[in-house]
């Protein structure tokens, strides 16, 4: 073989080798422009990724803030709660003591107001049977005197005749 023939062979050898160590090698860049754009669209779904939680950190500070508030206002709400409380004790015991005096109150009426009531009355229904006696007296005298001017004209009239 001559030196050509044996370049030629060892080309053909070579060729035989590197083909599909190329085919390899195409197969490696293909799979690494698919690497390439999928690192592509990872970098984009990052980006609108940071977006998104940079949102959400800006909700949560806002979450955060509501809470802060909300917190302030359940603390007002718990001290007017108290507050209120203390306020319906008392008047609970306010109410407790204006029963006590209504219990006395009518514990009075009933046992010495009516008795007392009712004792006046008896004494006004005398007063009045005693008056209608007395004006019944009266009523009497006067018709009595009456009767006795009557007969001191009749009297008088009979002495005249007499006289006369």
């Amino acid at each position: 073989m001559t030196s050509q023939e044996l370049l030629i062979s060892i080309g053909e050898m070579l060729e035989a080798k590197i083909s599909p160590l190329r085919k390899d090698i195409r197969e490696v860049r293909q799979d690494m422009s698919d690497v390439k754009q999928d690192i592509c669209v990872m970098k984009q779904e990052m980006g609108s990724m940071r977006q998104e939680i940079d949102g959400m950190k800006q909700e949560i500070v806002s979450l955060k803030q509501d809470m802060g508030v909300m917190r302030q206002e359940i603390d007002f709400v718990k001290e007017e709660t108290g507050s209120m409380r203390s306020e319906v004790s008392s008047l609970r015991e306010e109410m407790d003591a204006v029963k006590q005096r209504l219990i006395l109150i009518e514990t009075t009426l009933e046992n010495e107001t009516n008795r007392g009531i009712r004792i006046i009355a008896e004494g006004h229904l005398d007063l009045s049977r005693k008056l209608d006696d007395a004006l019944r007296v009266d009523n009497e005298k006067e018709l009595l005197l009456l009767r006795v001017t009557h007969l001191e004209n009749e009297v008088h009239t009979i002495k005249e005749r007499m006289a006369l």
